[in-house]
């Protein structure tokens, strides 16, 4: 808010700008006096209607804030129950934006994402990566990489997305 202190003999104005600033100026006829006033009375009304705007902002940004942390507080099972959401979430993005069937979420512990029960899929993409599929039981595939065993666990994300996971 601009506000203004005048001395006596209009020769001298005081102008507080913004609360933290202070300005002085000399004025030397009565014209000047009055555009200082008029530009004075303006940047007031432009302070008013910044401040209306910046209320509406605030707004919107405090009911985004409200609804992101309803959404976590409602779905935290489902989003946390891997640990840090945001690999996943960019391997969602990758699945959905790319023609891939399976995408690596991450490499220790080696992890992929495939669409739900994609299991043959996953299977072509690990023997294309050089690992021979074996068998099957339950919710482990067995694969041969170079001469060792290695297993997969299979768990739901969600209804949409499965994870494969090597144990």
């Amino acid at each position: 808010m601009l506000y203004s202190a005048w001395k006596i003999d209009f020769l001298h104005i005081l102008i507080i700008k913004d609360r933290y600033s202070l300005q002085s100026c000399r004025i030397s006829n009565q014209n000047t006096l009055l555009i200082v006033y008029k530009v004075m009375l303006i940047k007031k009304r432009l302070d008013i209607r910044i401040k209306r705007v910046s209320g509406v902002k605030r707004q919107f940004l405090l009911i985004g804030i409200v609804t992101c942390v309803l959404f976590v507080l409602i779905f935290h099972k489902t989003i946390f129950q891997e640990g840090n959401p945001l690999p996943i979430a960019i391997s969602m993005i990758k699945l959905k934006a790319t023609d891939k069937k399976v995408v690596q979420i991450s490499k220790n512990p080696e992890r992929y994402l495939i669409h739900s029960k994609d299991y043959v899929t996953f299977i072509e993409s690990m023997d294309k990566k050089g690992d021979v599929f074996q068998y099957q039981e339950d919710k482990l595939f067995y694969f041969n990489r170079d001469d060792k065993r290695a297993s997969f666990v299979s768990k739901s994300y969600t209804d949409s997305y499965t994870i494969m996971e090597l144990k």
